[in-house]
């Protein structure tokens, strides 16, 4: 019992901001993302011992958190949204706010912004196993194989909804320079 329990910290201190991280990105709301977090690490702690490890042990985490995260959507009756304005909490801004210049002047910040609104909302638009995919890959950094132990698909499957994301995207955001 002693030994599972060290092990498992060892694999909370690895992963819990990545959990967390990803939490935030499907829920877009800070205390929500927190409990999915706990609530991700408390039922992986609960069947550690049935993992059989055919997949990475991120993976099985993903799973548990986008599954999760699923969830808590359901409960408020909302969609998967990355539409929702995050806030300006401090805690967020080295995830959410990367300089793309130096120090931006306020015209630059304010068309900077207007783009990210807009990808933001084309991604709400995509169907829920496309925005899962652009998610993990484009702001989680998974490979493909990593996705797909995550998703439960298969690799082609992942490159296939990769492929019909970036085209709705590109056709949604056309006029969107990137």
């Amino acid at each position: 019992m002693e030994g599972k329990r060290a092990e498992f910290e060892i694999l909370f201190d690895r992963y819990k901001d990545k959990v967390f991280r990803l939490s935030l990105k499907m829920l877009g709301n800070v205390e929500e993302a927190r409990d999915v977090a706990q609530d991700v690490f408390l039922s992986a702690y609960k069947s550690y011992d049935k993992f059989r490890q055919e997949s990475a042990v991120y993976s099985w985490l993903y799973r548990i958190t986008v599954n999760t995260s699923i969830n808590a959507l359901k409960k408020r009756k909302k969609t998967f949204s990355l539409d929702e304005p995050i806030g300006n909490n401090e805690e967020l801004k080295p995830i959410y706010y990367e300089p793309v210049c130096p120090k931006p002047n306020p015209e630059k910040r304010a068309e900077i912004e207007e783009g990210r609104d807009r990808v933001r909302r084309a991604l709400a638009k995509l169907p829920k196993k496309y925005q899962e995919a652009v998610v993990l890959k484009e702001m989680e950094g998974l490979s493909y194989d990593e996705i797909a132990g995550v998703l439960g698909v298969t690799k082609d499957v992942v490159g296939i909804r990769l492929f019909r994301a970036r085209e709705i995207l590109r056709k949604e955001l056309k006029d969107e320079v990137l």
